[in-house]
């Protein structure tokens, strides 16, 4: 074999490994495309919302509507309109009384460090627990006493 055979023949090995390596490349980029579109298609809002039967629901995200979807499915809600509504209120006021306690910490804003905010975050938590939290054990108190089945618990005869 002559030095100029062995060149060419080099060469053509290089050619096809470059050519193996670009393929590879592109399996890897369609792949990706194809998983990225996937997760697109995925966090499309348009997927997440309820749309008819049962069957219909793609997914559900955020506490609230989890809670709503499985809650009668999982004998742990009412089914009713009314009885869901009911315990689809009480978990969003209970995500407000949430939002109201954490407030008191940041009370300038989430960016802040709570350094940052102190004289204010002692401030608002003072109004908080004179004004704030009252107003919502007492909510939730009421709806004891208000609960047909019984009172022990918001909504139901058994604790879900």
């Amino acid at each position: 074999m002559t030095g100029a055979q062995i060149v060419a023949y080099v060469l053509a090995i290089v050619a096809v490994a470059e050519a193996v390596a670009l393929a590879v490349l592109w399996i890897r980029y369609t792949r990706q495309r194809e998983e990225r579109d996937e997760i697109r298609r995925r966090l499309d809002t348009r997927n997440m919302l309820f749309s008819g039967g049962r069957e219909a629901v793609k997914q559900v995200w955020q506490t609230a509507n989890i809670l709503l979807f499985l809650g009668p499915r999982l004998g742990l809600a009412p089914r009713d309109a009314s009885g869901k509504l009911w315990v689809h209120q009480l978990q969003l006021t209970l995500a407000d009384f949430i939002v109201e306690i954490h407030d008191t910490h940041h009370p300038l804003g989430g960016g802040l460090y709570y350094e940052e905010q102190k004289p204010e975050s002692k401030r608002r938590s003072k109004e908080f627990l004179a004004n704030r939290l009252p107003k919502y054990i007492d909510y939730f108190e009421r709806g004891i006493v208000r609960n047909p089945d019984g009172k022990r618990w918001l909504s139901g005869s058994a604790l879900t």
